[in-house]
């Protein structure tokens, strides 16, 4: 019978690698994960693309890549037995696809920061043929202009993702528009070759959160109020139980964050069993009483606690790396400001202590300047720190090896910070996707 001791050595596992050489020296690697959403112009202005069937997205994504030497295409099977293709391999690099036909471009983990741009921009000439072949254009916001006009419907039926639409809908409407009318970026940073680097790490990526939404808000749109991340106060309203930071994060070590992240996933209601099928399981059955109970004559086990984790959706998941998952997908000529910020503060150790020591020392609880960053630097506290986290990361940058960060990187963040922070506006104060669609 699993335990939660069990859970804990899990966890722990995924925030504290052992397999991770404890070498100073190594060089710190770097992933990205960048959603799209795919569209085209017509006479009634911008539309999404479907996912599947003909003039689709993966049907473009097929020709275009299938050219090309090295592609593998991966399917699974729907919920009517029909195999459909769900992942893309070139290269090391991978497409996804998301439940709304958003198109997800992951980057294998690289050991700079001008090979992970390399990789991306490598991916992204794809998506330039699809568009000058197929007419399909890819938009990099973090909420698509089609909300409200029209719901899309799941595109993805697996089962894992027709189980994550049921036990949103029960909730409210922001799963539904979280699934099919957002995309982001998350930055996949190591957590560290020793204990002390990775308690502070994991605490600073957290307590950064508000402020790197703020700084990097491309989603605006009015509604009851001045949004300009609307993709984040959709997710700060889609679950509570399996989303936000990390309470455990302000004067941490390992046990805390340990047993904080541990808390988070017991409490948190159980979504998919894949052993249990297309079973929809009642809203107060957590892993914790899960443990206690069998569902369906069974009991977890280990691969079901690791399938938990991955239905969670905090702020920082913990992946035996650092997923960050905080930014609005960024206008293409600047998606690498927000790399450029997490790596001038967590892969500079002078950096990521001083970080610690300004940011543990607010008094406000960090979920609720979450909140406050769906405005963007608007709030008092959220602007102060955000302008001097931003001077941090800079510093920060300037202090990381050549070879790992090149010139033309610093001058790009010391931009941002001019053009942008300066002078109290985000991504979303140019609405770079609309002027695209014009």
């Amino acid at each position: 019978m699993l335990t939660r001791d069990d859970c804990v050595k899990v966890v722990e596992e995924l925030m504290f690698p052992t397999a991770k050489a404890a070498d100073p020296h190594s060089v710190e690697s770097i992933g990205i994960e960048l959603e799209n959403f795919p569209y085209r112009h017509t006479k009634k202005g911008p539309q999404p693309v479907r996912l599947y069937g003909p003039g689709s997205t993966t049907e473009a994504l097929m020709d275009i890549t299938g050219k090309l030497h090295g592609t593998t295409w991966q399917t699974r099977k729907d919920e009517d037995g029909n195999e459909k293709i769900y992942r893309i391999d070139i290269g090391g690099n991978s497409f996804f696809f998301e439940p709304g036909g958003q198109v997800e471009i992951s980057i294998r983990p690289c050991e700079s920061i001008d090979e992970a741009e390399q990789n991306l921009q490598s991916m992204q000439s794809i998506l330039a043929a699809i568009k000058d072949s197929h007419g399909i254009c890819f938009g990099q916001r973090g909420i698509d202009p089609w909300i409200g006009k029209g719901e899309l419907m799941n595109q993805l039926r697996f089962p894992r993702y027709k189980a994550l639409q049921e036990y949103f809908d029960a909730i409210g409407p922001y799963g539904q528009r979280m699934m099919f009318h957002t995309c982001g970026l998350h930055i996949n940073l190591d957590a560290g070759y020793n204990e002390n680097t990775r308690v502070k790490r994991i605490a600073v990526s957290n307590l950064l959160s508000p402020f790197a939404t703020a700084l990097f808000a491309n989603s605006p749109r009015v509604e009851h109020g001045e949004f300009k991340s609307y993709r984040s106060h959709i997710w700060r309203h889609t679950d509570p139980l399996r989303t936000g930071i990390l309470r455990s994060c302000k004067r941490p070590d390992k046990q805390a964050l340990v047993e904080g992240y541990v808390n988070f996933a017991m409490q948190a209601p159980l979504i998919y069993i894949p052993r249990l099928g297309d079973r929809v399981l009642p809203r107060e059955t957590t892993m914790e009483r899960w443990l206690e109970a069998p569902i369906g004559g069974i009991g977890p086990t280990i691969d079901d606690v690791k399938n938990h984790l991955t239905l969670l959706f905090p702020e920082v998941r913990m992946k035996g790396y650092l997923e960050i998952r905080s930014v609005d997908a960024p206008p293409a000529s600047w998606q690498m400001v927000p790399l450029l910020f997490y790596s001038g503060i967590l892969y500079s150790e002078t950096q990521t202590e001083k970080a610690l020591q300004l940011l543990e020392s607010i008094e406000v609880d960090m979920n609720q300047l979450l909140l406050a960053a769906s405005l963007g630097l608007k709030d008092d506290i959220i602007r102060s720190y955000a302008t001097e986290l931003m001077t941090l990361a800079i510093e920060g940058l300037n202090q990381l090896p050549k070879g790992f960060v090149e010139d033309r990187h610093q001058v790009l963040l010391n931009v941002f910070f001019i053009q942008f922070t300066q002078k109290q506006k985000s991504f979303a104060d140019m609405d770079l996707f609309f002027l695209e669609l014009l």
